[in-house]
């Protein structure tokens, strides 16, 4: 006997990115680093990632932020510039 299936947390439809570079018209410099795929094979998911500066007068720090292709945050990490 097999055991029910459970349905995903996203929709299973192919994933579609207008400009691979720039997915979310932010004008950062924005690199595929993950993907999800359903049971059939296709892309259902991708994570984006992105790096850049901040500076204020005193201090600096680079950011590491990580978006899924549909806008919702995975993470962020802050590495203050010594």
């Amino acid at each position: 006997m097999t055991g029910a299936k459970t349905a995903p947390a996203y929709p299973t439809v192919p994933v579609v990115v207008s400009d691979p570079g720039d997915p979310f018209g932010d004008g950062q410099p924005w690199h595929a680093v993950g993907q999800v795929r359903d049971e059939a094979g296709r892309v259902t998911r991708v994570l984006y990632e992105c790096r850049y500066l901040i500076e204020s007068d005193t201090a600096a720090a680079w950011v590491r932020e990580r978006r899924w292709h549909d806008g919702v945050p995975e993470s962020r990490d802050v590495e203050q510039v010594a």
